[in-house]
């Protein structure tokens, strides 16, 4: 027992973009704010860390950017050099002309980083020095069809999360990295629709259902939902040391709202997915809120949902094979592009 509370008590440094900006928190073993400071201006979506716990430091990878025709700040990912306590601009990496609307990144594929390529339906390989290496089609279309938003490798393999707007249900692609190439192995739907983030535990999924503002944990050897926890927020962004799950909440704000709406994470049991904290998010630099939350990052190597370890490999490879009640995906589908259109379509017009 003196060991889990040790535990729990340790200061976790924190790394967190949002539409309006990129933040640096650290949080005490209570879970408030101790530290927070403003590093960056500007639309940040994709984090990733690359931790040396000999010497608590780490070199951060930052997709700054940001979505439409309106960005105009030139797309390119920043290596900030965390030295345990503090986090410094480093190298900036130009992307290729045709990486844009990037949603999520990760350090860690096999043979170079992995950038979720939303505009051109992609998953692609990089090399922070050779730069772009390869990329995979989802489904063979090359404009955002399926809005393809997280990955997570795991070994060999490579999930993916297609969000699929409100066409039909957000699925989870798993990909074979052979090292030199990426190859589909198959995909499972999932009950919600505009999905973010993959999170594995074991042989436990989570996931951000932003649609319905949950979070939800699913079994792999099964695909069942086990646990749902809703909130009154937009989900999206999430990570884990194992002992916590950590979730970036948002006001469900329009587009142009979201650079200066409220944004704060929530510190949940990864087992019951109960609430333990909410963490409202500011820095003295701002006078305003800290933007919607995109992404959320530990940054001493401890988050499993960045580099992932502990992972039921097995069960997330049997998992395209898990058989899925196609009736109920059809009727959901049918749900998703009729009635919840005249929903949503509705409740717009009683707004104003």
């Amino acid at each position: 027992d003196s060991m889990i509370r040790l535990e729990t008590k340790r200061v976790r440094n924190f790394v967190v973009g949002t539409h309006g900006g990129l933040y640096q928190f650290s949080l005490n073993g209570d879970f408030e704010i101790e530290n927070g400071r403003l590093l960056d201006e500007g639309y940040h979506y994709g984090l990733s860390v690359d931790a040396d716990q000999d010497s608590d430091s780490a070199a951060v990878f930052s997709y700054r950017g940001g979505p439409g025709r309106q960005n105009v700040l030139p797309r390119e990912i920043h290596v900030w050099n965390f030295d345990g306590s503090s986090m410094e601009m480093g190298e900036k990496i130009p992307l290729h002309e045709n990486a844009a609307d990037i949603h999520q990144i990760s350090g860690h594929g096999r043979n170079g980083m992995l950038i979720t390529n939303s505009h051109l339906n992609s998953i692609d390989r990089w090399d922070t020095k050779k730069g772009f290496l390869d990329r995979i089609h989802i489904n063979d279309y090359q404009t955002d069809i399926n809005h393809i938003n997280s990955v997570l490798p795991v070994d060999d393999l490579v999930a993916v999360m297609l969000h699929n707007f409100r066409k039909l249900e957000s699925q989870i692609v798993l990909l074979e990295d052979s090292g030199s190439s990426l190859t589909e192995l198959g995909r499972f739907s999932l009950k919600d629709y505009c999905c973010h983030n993959i999170g594995i535990i074991d042989h436990w999924l989570y996931i951000n259902a932003s649609s319905d503002q949950s979070i939800v944990k699913i079994d792999l050897r099964t695909l069942k939902e086990v646990k749902r926890t809703g909130f009154e927020a937009h989900t999206k962004g999430l990570c884990s040391d194992g002992e916590y799950l950590f979730a970036g909440m948002s006001d469900c704000a329009s587009r142009a709202e979201r650079v200066r709406s409220r944004g704060w994470v929530n510190v949940l049991d990864p087992e019951s997915l109960e609430l333990i904290k909410s963490v409202s998010l500011s820095v003295p630099e701002r006078d305003t809120a800290v933007g919607n939350v995109n992404e959320v990052r530990l940054l001493d190597g401890s988050d499993i949902f960045d580099r992932p370890h502990g992972v039921n490999v097995e069960a997330l490879r049997n998992s395209v094979n898990v058989d899925q009640n196609q009736v109920a995906i059809a009727c959901r589908r049918a749900w998703i592009r009729t009635v919840d259109r005249i929903r949503r379509t509705v409740g717009t017009v009683l707004a104003k």
